[in-house]
């Protein structure tokens, strides 16, 4: 069984204020653990009518997704590697991608 899936949108959310550009060094155990991605964020409507009816709106979800890479702006980041080889967070501010679908 397949499910077929039109894009409606596609775009990079950034954060919405300025960031600190820096590099962090992933952790000596991040580095022995497998590397996985999780690259995905699924909204389900809710059964009841007690959400506002904007809920769903691609534009408020993104205006909330810039304000909370803010505080988390190690996510709207790049993995890259240092001048030694280590695998580092490059915390450049380029934000995340986000697919209205």
């Amino acid at each position: 069984m397949s499910m077929r899936i039109q894009i409606k949108q596609s775009c990079f959310v950034k954060p919405a204020e300025d960031t600190p550009k820096k590099s962090l060094w992933i952790s000596d155990l991040d580095l022995l653990v497998e590397r996985t991605h999780f690259p995905t964020v699924y909204f389900y409507k809710p059964n009841n009518n007690d959400v506002s009816s904007n809920f769903f709106e691609a534009q408020v979800l993104k205006e909330a997704l810039s304000k909370a890479l803010v505080l988390f702006y190690p996510v709207a980041g790049r993995l890259g590697i240092n001048e030694n080889g280590r695998i580092e967070i490059q915390c450049n501010g380029e934000g995340v991608l986000f697919v209205e679908a």
